[in-house]
């Protein structure tokens, strides 16, 4: 049963009430001891978010995000997050949503002293916190915007009410007793500490997908000089330089990650269609050959891309084979698919098949609403 409207707000201020009860001083004072020296630390102007009906979770990641004036709201969040059938966001969705729109993360279990740590690098802290039996044992997310250490007090955004005084010894026991999950999520750019290699190779994606390519490459140097023997990070070090235009330097990197897995497939994939830009048609095609021959999730790309050598060497029937095959191995994957099926049009026209290329145009364009490949399709069959 749904309570009245009076009780419900009667249980929303219990929550917040439950959530600052047992530390003495207000958040005024705690700002103004901070402010003038007391042991601790205050993230100044986190905005406070008021959540929605078991929305802690997406309130507090808006709360993050606002923080860092990404346009990103609570109800955004919680459209992609929430799930009715916990009446709750979990805590992986949440890192996910926050990794998937360019913020560099950290999160896992934990003690409050590192929540005091991330505070103390001018960070905020979503923390997931255990209610009492007056509220079932909830679980609850807040966002951290303070600690005092003289004081024995944390500040925290609660969801109902912002910038609460929360007693340590509270905090700390219900933060163990939801596990110690903490997220810290930022802006790749802020991130100043030590990173691991791994944690380098992170950051270096983030950069590259926000477009960033000579801060992804630095990351993925830093990566390597870590942790020289793993291939992937030779990998990644080549796709920002085959984007930066650096193609011996993308190839160096390509063979040293083959050179540290032989078996790396993606990496002779990318390494044929790196010697096919340079016109090497016979190495992109024995490297498309060796990325087939390993096979993968990928395999429709490598059959893509051995399409794309084999039109190189004018080889068009078998050329046409292969896109055909991509095509059949894309399944649902649209952008592979179409990319195949336009292959494979230029494939049939080289060949002087111009019906058969016409029937595949037409069913590309049934198929795609994208004015750009309809223009390419256009193009090859007039």
């Amino acid at each position: 049963m749904v309570p009245p409207v009076p009780l419900r707000r009667a249980l929303a201020w219990s929550l917040a009430s439950a959530l600052v009860a047992g530390c003495g001083p207000t958040f005024k004072q705690l700002r103004k001891e901070l402010e003038q020296g007391a042991p601790g630390a205050y993230v100044p102007g986190v905005p406070f978010v008021r959540q929605a009906h078991n929305r802690c979770g997406p309130a507090a990641l808006a709360s993050i995000a606002a923080f860092y004036e990404l346009p990103l709201t609570q109800d955004q969040i919680a459209r992609e997050t929430f799930l009715p059938s916990i009446g709750g966001t979990l805590t992986i969705d949440l890192q996910a949503f926050a990794h998937a729109h360019g913020l560099w993360c950290h999160s896992g279990s934990g003690e409050a002293r590192d929540v005091r740590a991330w505070l103390g690098r001018g960070l905020p802290v979503v923390a997931l916190i255990r209610l009492g039996a007056l509220h079932g044992h909830k679980l609850h997310y807040v966002v951290l915007t303070g600690y005092h250490a003289g004081r024995d007090c944390f500040i925290a955004h609660t969801g109902y009410l912002p910038n609460r005084p929360m007693a340590g010894g509270d905090f700390e026991r219900q933060f163990r007793s939801a596990g110690g999950w903490f997220l810290v999520a930022c802006p790749p750019e802020r991130v100043s500490w030590p990173l691991s290699a791994a944690g380098h190779n992170d950051l270096g994606l983030l950069f590259e997908r926000a477009g960033k390519l000579d801060r992804a490459r630095a990351e993925y140097e830093r990566a390597i000089a870590a942790e020289p023997e793993t291939p992937l990070f030779h990998f990644n070090l080549g796709n920002v330089l085959v984007q930066l235009g650096d193609r011996a330097g993308a190839e160096r990197a390509y063979r040293d990650a083959i050179r540290r897995r032989p078996a790396y497939a993606d990496a002779h994939n990318n390494l044929a269609n790196l010697l096919l830009e340079q016109g090497r048609r016979h190495e992109a095609h024995k490297a498309a050959l060796r990325a087939i021959a390993i096979d993968g999730p990928r395999i429709a790309y490598y059959y893509d891309t051995l399409g794309r050598a084999l039109l190189a060497l004018e080889n068009h029937a078998a050329a046409a084979a292969a896109f055909r095959r991509a095509v059949e191995l894309a399944g649902k994957d649209a952008s592979v698919a179409s990319e195949a099926q336009l292959g494979l049009i230029e494939a049939l026209v080289a060949a002087g098949a111009r019906g058969e290329a016409a029937a595949e145009k037409q069913r590309l364009l049934a198929t795609t609403a994208d004015p750009a490949l309809r223009r390419k399709a256009d193009a090859l069959v007039k």
